[in-house]
């Protein structure tokens, strides 16, 4: 963050309409929106540094007033060693995934029961806004909502030119043998309410699914956990 208020302010030094000026100032909160999520940058989370840099490779673009020829052929080249930097990053990556993957995602109750009664081309559910649940389980999601939220419902009553995704004929069709609903809302009226905007979905969930006890795990009826040596109430691994 240092760096890129020291280079937009080196460019704000140069002679130009404030307009220029205007622009350069609006770099800074930018980048730094840019890279407060970020990380160490040789982690997966760091990312967002590398891709910052492109960006901030432009902050010396503009060379108009730049009198040196050799100065502005540089400063013209910088957008160009931002991309190769980055490019030669996200080569190296995939190399190092396996390390970071584990690294980030701990093993969860649901991910855990889902190891156990899953095969991996098998398919699960977890809502209605916890997509790492899907990384963690290494599993793809029963539905293209794999979150959930009012606003998906509220678009599906009045879809752009009959354009829409049922959340409820996706489970249908794909039958989950897990999924998990904490009935998260972001609640702005009433329709916002989990009860109230996933209500035909529950319904289908209540007939198809039993819930695990004291938990937000639903497993379909016809999976029975004692064949996979996990408790049928709760879910534990049956210790014999």
């Amino acid at each position: 963050t240092l760096l890129i208020i020291l280079l937009a302010t080196m460019k704000l030094s140069l002679k130009g309409s404030w307009i220029h000026h205007l622009a350069n100032l609006m770099l800074i909160p930018m980048f730094i929106s840019l890279v407060i999520r970020g990380g160490l940058v040789l982690t997966l989370s760091g990312l967002i540094y590398l891709y910052a840099l492109v960006g901030l490779s432009l902050v010396f673009f503009d060379v108009e007033f730049i009198e040196s020829d050799q100065i502005k052929q540089f400063v013209q080249l910088l957008p160009l060693y931002g991309v190769l930097l980055v490019s030669i990053y996200i080569f190296y990556l995939p190399q190092q995934a396996d390390n970071y993957y584990y690294e980030f995602l701990p093993e969860t109750e649901f991910s855990r029961i889902v190891s156990r009664i899953t095969k991996p081309d098998e398919k699960i559910l977890a809502l209605s806004f916890r997509s790492y649940e899907y990384l963690v389980a290494d599993r793809l999601p029963a539905s293209t909502h794999f979150i959930y939220l009012s606003i998906q419902a509220k678009y599906n009553q009045k879809p752009y030119k009959d354009i829409y995704v049922s959340i409820v004929d996706d489970v249908k069709k794909n039958r989950p043998k897990a999924m998990i609903i904490d009935e998260w809302n972001i609640i702005i009226d009433e329709s916002d309410y989990w009860s109230n905007y996933a209500a035909d979905l529950m319904e289908y969930v209540n007939q198809e699914y039993y819930r695990l006890e004291g938990s937000q795990i639903y497993i379909r009826n016809d999976v029975n956990l004692l064949d996979y040596g996990l408790d049928p109430y709760y879910g534990y691994e049956i210790i014999q």
